[in-house]
């Protein structure tokens, strides 16, 4: 399904997190290793020169063939300074130019939930709010730094707002429609009623900006805007009027909508009563911008959550058809039907909406995204869909801060792209009636903390060609290089997996843990992947000394793998031996229904030799019927029963051991010992009957028959030379660099 896009420069792997970052100048100061070729560290390399600061709040916006991506960053010697930069890629992110500090200030907001960037043609706009005066006479800044140039340079920051002294700017967001931009700020001053959330639009990319006012009210307290959105001259306010009452919180949702480009506003009340009468409205924003307003045309989606009728949190959704004017009655997307016992974390439900299609999603306090979609534009939505996986698959069982994108080269909206916190993405092409499987698509990155392993605040955007590219804020933990880095902006772009050329024919893999390096290709689970009753299973492998093992005390090592739970294989084909010595021997391994069944044989698979490994198992083939070979010779065999018990998991290429391979082929029927050893030096058509997955390592992972199973690289693995195919596979490897 995926390929991924080589980019150049300082090459880096992610940590992974879930939850917000409290940033301190005591935070983590060391760097980040250079691990990948694939994902690219944005803010900082490996070079012993960089400060090692903290890096956050990025944002990433595509138009054309260039790539935007922006990003804050702590000063380590100052507690309370900042700095602004931006990086960009004008060749559809293959390759960056180097990264241009915007603005630095000691007062400079950094809330997370705000939304700061956008690009319109060659124009990119930036709107921030710091602090300025002097001997305690601060007043909020609204300042706009602007690109005409399509981000070669960037002009001098200019103040579009100053407030009074004691008077604050928050809640920044900017929207853009037909190359029309929109900046919205909330004006207020500490424990004062008056408020008002201000719209600054221009018509001339940016030279000139005209004021309009979206609410103002001297009522209420603790007034938050959740998202600003523009479409055409439709603008959209969605915020919150919070008050306490007896030691309760109630919070009022209105929506202030405008269909003449901010000349007049209409606000709506749009939240619906808890059991005493009194509305609700959930956190808005979850320490992560998402959207919570998307509109087609003059219809226009808002989703939040807040307690319903009946005191339960839930996920609310209403439509207006004629731009926010009146909307119809709130649905509720998720009493009733999320699974008994779960519970939604607030915040983090967003929408996407493009052609007659609207698509929510919304995350559980256990970490499981859901899903729903609406075929007629809002209306209604069809049944709930959970798009992580089963609670016992490793990595992809779960996940935060859920983001998701429709796809510009689809008009019709029916594809529609989500991420989530590994990163793990999946995909629909048919307007979320299936997605593919969960996919790891970044390396592995590592938390230091309590919490589990992850990724801070992942975005995604689609570019007018269908490729995926995504930011994250992520560390390393190696050992080699002295522990964790500090928080770094990661990027990675993706798309379809190319078709076979050149003369490339194998995949050098490396892992070695104090490095944290885990060569790996990765492949979804899919119906092709997951085999019941017979499957074959051979590849081309050249073993080198050294790389990691499945544990401290074990010496195994998979060569390929189908992970099913922590250290359960559904299927593996391996070495095995002493722990840290020695040559390995052959082995394999199966999970059924009726448990875990090992294939160990006592025959050597040499270093540095290409030799060729295969097992087979058939449910029904009674005694012996788990078999393993070693060049087309059989060398163990040994009884299992059951089907094979094969789900939702990845199936990894590599992660274990130092290798070169060729020629993985996955088969669901038994091949005969005789068929193993004519064809083991025979190239496939993909074509064969009962072959389900083949990848020749042709300069792509593309999987040859055609049944979607393609893969994605992770780490430093490199396509290489081999001869294995030919009459005699003797002759030395000449090791190639892929440079696409």
């Amino acid at each position: 399904m995926l390929q991924h896009s080589r980019t150049y420069g300082s090459w880096v792997l992610l940590p992974l997190l879930v939850a917000c970052l409290f940033l301190t100048a005591g935070s983590a100061e060391g760097r980040n290793p250079d691990l990948s070729y694939w994902t690219l560290n944005l803010s900082e390399s490996a070079a012993p020169t960089e400060l090692g600061e903290a890096d956050f709040n990025q944002e990433i916006a595509v138009v054309g063939s260039t790539v935007h991506v922006m990003w804050f960053t702590h000063d380590k010697d100052v507690w309370a300074r900042y700095k602004i930069f931006y990086r960009r890629s004008t060749d559809n992110g293959q390759t960056w130019e180097a990264k241009q500090l915007l603005f630095t200030n000691d007062d400079l907001v950094t809330d997370v939930t705000y939304k700061r960037m956008v690009v319109t043609g060659n124009t990119v706009h930036i709107a921030l709010d710091y602090y300025g005066g002097e001997g305690g006479s601060w007043y909020g800044v609204l300042g706009y730094l602007r690109s005409t140039n399509n981000g070669a340079s960037f002009e001098a920051i200019r103040n579009l707002f100053t407030a009074s002294i004691a008077w604050h700017v928050y809640d920044v967001r900017v929207a853009a429609s037909n190359g029309k931009v929109t900046i919205g700020f909330r004006n207020q001053a500490n424990g004062v009623a008056d408020n008002q959330y201000y719209i600054l639009n221009s018509d001339d990319g940016g030279d000139t900006f005209t004021q309009r006012t979206a609410y103002s009210t001297t009522t209420g307290s603790g007034w938050l805007v959740s998202d600003l959105q523009r479409v055409g001259d439709n603008i959209y306010v969605l915020y919150t009027d919070s008050y306490f009452f007896y030691g309760l919180q109630y919070s009022n949702l209105y929506l202030a909508a405008s269909a003449n480009a901010g000349v007049n506003f209409t606000s709506t009340l749009i939240s619906v009563p808890s059991s005493n009468g009194n509305h609700k409205t959930g956190t808005l924003q979850d320490n992560h911008y998402v959207p919570k307003i998307a509109g087609v045309g003059n219809n226009v989606s808002v989703i939040w959550s807040g307690l319903d009728a009946n005191d339960v949190l839930s996920v609310f959704y209403r439509q207006s058809t004629n731009s926010g004017s009146a909307f119809g009655n709130a649905q509720n997307l998720s009493n009733g039907v999320i699974p008994a016992g779960k519970a939604i974390e607030q915040g983090q439900e967003t929408l996407a909406a493009q052609g007659s299609y609207v698509y929510s999603l919304f995350l559980s306090t256990a970490s499981n995204v859901y899903f729903r979609r609406s075929l007629d534009s809002g209306a209604g939505f069809q049944g709930l869909q959970e798009l992580t996986a089963a609670a016992s698959t490793p990595y992809i069982a779960g996940g935060w801060w859920p983001v998701m994108a429709t796809d510009p080269t689809d008009a019709s909206g029916a594809t529609v792209h989500v991420l989530w916190d590994w990163p793990a993405y999946c995909c629909s092409r048919n307007g979320g009636a299936t997605f593919t499987k969960p996919d790891l698509v970044t390396p592995y990155f590592s938390y230091g903390g309590s919490l589990t392993s992850g990724a801070n605040r992942p975005y995604m955007t689609i570019g007018p060609d269908g490729k995926v590219h995504l930011v994250v804020e992520a560390r390393y933990n190696a050992n080699s290089f002295g522990g964790y880095g500090d928080f770094d902006i990661f990027y990675r772009g993706f798309g379809p997996a190319p078709g076979p050329s050149g003369a490339n024919n194998g995949l050098h893999l490396f892992s070695n843990r104090d490095d944290a390096r885990y060569d790996n290709m990765q492949v979804p689970a899919s119906s092709y992947l997951n085999f019941t009753t017979q499957m074959t299973g051979e590849v081309w492998v050249r073993p080198s000394p050294g790389g990691n093992t499945t544990g401290t005390t074990s010496g195994i090592q998979p060569i390929f793998h189908k992970l099913e739970a922590s250290y359960h294989f559904a299927y593996a084909l391996e070495t095995w031996g002493t722990y840290g010595g020695g040559q390995r021997k052959a082995a394999a391994e199966l999970t059924t229904t009726n448990g875990i069944f090992w294939l160990n044989s006592s025959t050597l698979v040499p270093d540095n030799t290409w030799s060729h490994l295969a097992f087979t198992y058939d449910a029904a083939g009674g005694a012996n019927n788990f078999k393993l070979y070693l060049n087309g010779q059989l060398i163990a065999t040994t009884t299992a029963t059951g089907n094979l018990a094969t789900g939702d998991g990845l199936f990894f290429t590599g992660y274990y051991g130092i290798w070169d391979v060729a020629e993985l082929q996955l088969w669901n029927r038994v091949l005969s010992q005789g068929e193993l050893a004519a064809n083991m030096y025979r190239a496939r058509t993909g074509s064969e009957a009962g072959l389900n997955a083949y990848y020749t390592f042709k300069n792509t992972t593309r999987d040859i028959t055609g049944h979607g199973n393609d893969g994605i690289l992770m780490y430093m693995e490199q396509y290489m030379q081999q001869n294995v195919l030919r009459s005699n596979n003797e002759g030395a490897l000449s090791l190639l660099l892929l440079m696409d």
